[in-house]
């Protein structure tokens, strides 16, 4: 029992490497089984050769589990748990937001039916970003909430001023954050808020999330997107996303790739659990699990047509509006127990090397800095020259 609840608290704080939480996962239950079988099955005044082939067949099975588990394709030292192995149920109360999305298979209900899954690598094709920019450091410490400042250890977000405008289409061979997901209480006002500060274009409404508990209002900021979703049924993944923040914040964020097929092959070689896999006419939307991937739901997608966007509805569904309204999301900053380690995990999902705590995205970067919890703390902004907030949740102009 002590080493039962020992090895549950220090897997929820995430004390032990990968590699020994799993052998201590499956020794733990061989112990109790051998002093089970010798004490409650009497083997242990049996004779010595029933005694030895008991004993030994305790060490066989053990062994035989284990190398079974270290022979599975998959590097499991890129994530923060082992992906071939449940998590504890009791990890559903721990401090990370994502940590409790993996304690139940309705993980990712709350997301809606047009989503898509986690990502590798991306060739894209979009309006490129010509831009002159002014670094400012540090960062006015009003720019975050007191919520977030005690999530980031007081560490305010650095602050680049920039001016930037569409001009044509180009390629590039990293990732590109597409749609910026919310959770909210309240949808209305939630959307009306970030219309009030930010350039969103009309919002649509995805009947097909409905079947989830959940409503959405889809927002294009030039060619990329903001999404709100809110609960309306109890039970929710996103309704207890919410209580664990306390308030409106970050849900997911949306990666586009080209090459889906080596997307999917990754996610396979990496062991990753998937929550949600959605193909419509050539259109992929990949949710990994946030189990394995923590932070945020990564969603990793692909259009048959670069620049539209299914998810966005009718007028993004194979084809894109010829003109597009200002801004663009650019990146995001992420608070993590370990930012250089979750640095890491993430850039192997999307199939790119980090450098350091920082991955190099298409027209921007994820930051990862220190924090209480692994979350997204705020989405990256650029086109826009004012910094928008929805409680303390923030889209910093970068």
């Amino acid at each position: 029992m002590a080493a039962t609840c020992a090895s549950t608290w220090l897997l929820s704080k995430n004390a032990l490497s990968p590699t020994i939480a799993v052998v201590g996962i499956f020794l733990i239950p061989a112990v109790k089984v051998r002093f089970v079988m010798l004490d409650f099955m009497e083997l242990r005044h049996a004779p010595l050769p029933v005694r030895i082939a008991f004993e030994g067949w305790i060490v066989l099975v053990t062994c035989l589990i284990l190398e079974f588990w270290f022979a599975t394709p998959g590097d499991h030292r890129l994530t923060t748990h082992p992906p071939s192995v449940p998590r504890l149920a009791a990890e559903s109360d721990a401090s990370s937001p994502t940590d409790s999305f993996a304690a139940s298979s309705g993980a990712c209900e709350g997301v809606g039916s047009r989503r898509r899954h986690v990502a590798v690598l991306r060739i894209s094709r979009h309006r490129a970003l010509t831009c002159r920019s002014r670094r400012v450091e540090p960062a006015d410490p009003g720019l975050v909430g007191t919520r977030s400042r005690r999530m980031w250890g007081q560490q305010a977000l650095p602050v680049v001023e920039s001016a930037c405008y569409s001009t044509v289409m180009t390629t590039s061979p990293l990732p590109r954050i597409r749609q910026a997901v919310l959770v909210a209480r309240d949808r209305e006002s939630a959307v009306k808020a970030l219309r009030a500060q930010l350039p969103l274009g009309d919002p649509f409404n995805d009947p097909e999330v409905e079947q989830f508990g959940v409503r959405n209002a889809v927002m294009p900021l030039g060619d990329s997107f903001v999404e709100v979703i809110a609960p309306f049924e109890e039970g929710t993944a996103a309704g207890r996303h919410l209580d664990r923040l306390g308030g409106d914040g970050a849900y997911m964020v949306m990666f586009q790739v080209d090459d889906i097929a080596a997307a999917r092959t990754r996610i396979d070689q990496l062991g990753l659990r998937t929550v949600y896999d959605l193909e419509r006419d050539g259109d992929t939307d990949i949710h990994l699990h946030p189990g394995d991937v923590p932070g945020a739901i990564v969603a990793i997608d692909s259009m048959k047509l670069p620049e539209s966007w299914r998810w966005a509805g009718p007028k993004w569904i194979a084809t894109a509006p010829a003109e597009l309204g200002p801004g663009r999301v650019t990146g995001a900053t992420v608070t993590a127990r370990e930012p250089a380690a979750l640095a890491k995990t993430w850039a192997a999902v999307l199939g790119v090397d980090a450098d350091g705590d920082r991955i190099a995205l298409d027209g921007g970067e994820l930051r990862f800095v220190q924090g209480e919890r692994d979350g997204i703390a705020a989405f990256h902004i650029a086109g826009v020259t004012a910094d928008t907030s929805i409680g303390d949740f923030r889209f910093v102009y970068v």
